[in-house]
């Protein structure tokens, strides 16, 4: 399972260093699609992307632990980004929430 958990951050990654931002919602758990339309999480996406660019990504680790059954990921992740109106490079670390349901991860944002 986390094997799984690790080739579909890789594969979701990989979406963002592309800037496919339509496939990104494939990757959100289904409570938040039924918020979104998928163009509108493009031009969300693609919003946030103008403003800072992903150059690179590290998994550092990854924990799954069960709550009432359902499995939940937690993706420690090291990110470098370029913030593009300051022409800076930063790095940060922090953790994703991955949640197994319909027989595969799927990402956990607060809602908004």
């Amino acid at each position: 399972m986390e094997g799984q958990l690790k080739n579909r951050v890789q594969e979701y990654y990989r979406h963002v260093l592309r800037e496919e931002c339509s496939l990104e919602w494939d990757f959100l758990r289904q409570d938040m699609k039924r918020r979104w339309k998928r163009e509108e999480w493009a031009n969300y996406s693609k919003s946030f992307n103008s403003k800072s660019k992903l150059l690179s990504y590290q998994i550092k680790s990854i924990s799954i632990n069960k709550v009432q059954n359902i499995p939940i990921g937690k993706v420690t992740i090291v990110v470098k980004h370029k913030l593009i109106q300051k022409n800076k490079v930063e790095q940060y670390e922090g953790d994703e929430i991955w949640i197994f349901e319909e027989g595969d991860w799927f990402r956990h944002l607060e809602p908004w």
